[in-house]
């Protein structure tokens, strides 16, 4: 089970921050609301960087900025809402949230996902509803409206 641990401290003499692990090992920070680093306790840019990384890391994304403006992973939905139920209100010097937690908290407050895929063709995590089925003589694949132009123009 993921344990998320959130500490204000200072790093070896240097000004006190916000550090974030998941099972010991640092959470990958997804840069969106504050290029400055994780905080919390208020409802601000840095509480909703680390309410956005730590959904990513429990959905198991790493989206690309182009992923985040357009909505195209799981994290991006309910992160406001996880930022005010659980990173807001926190006071102290640390707190953790487990995945159990996150996992209880999308049940009963039927957080909306999207769903969403990779284009066959250039990679892209796409949303569903932007991607076409394409049969050919070599096989099924997904591809996004954009890759499917390119086939045709070919």
């Amino acid at each position: 089970m993921k344990v998320y641990k959130v500490e204000r401290r200072a790093e070896k003499g240097g000004p006190v921050g916000v550090i974030a692990t998941v099972n010991g090992q640092p959470l990958i920070h997804i840069v969106h609301h504050s290029p400055t680093g994780f905080e919390f306790g208020y409802g601000g840019s840095g509480p909703a960087d680390l309410a956005l990384s730590i959904l990513a890391n429990y959905f198991g994304e790493e989206p690309s900025e182009k992923a985040l403006y357009h909505g195209r992973c799981k994290c991006w939905k309910p992160h406001q809402d996880f930022k005010w139920r659980f990173i807001a209100p926190q006071q102290g010097n640390s707190f953790e949230i487990t995945e159990d937690t996150i996992s209880s908290w999308i049940v009963e407050t039927k957080q909306e996902l999207v769903e969403t895929v990779v284009c066959d063709g250039c990679g892209e995590v796409m949303l569903t509803d932007e991607v076409e089925k394409i049969t050919n003589a070599h096989g099924t694949a997904t591809m996004c409206f954009e890759c499917c132009e390119e086939l045709a123009v070919k």
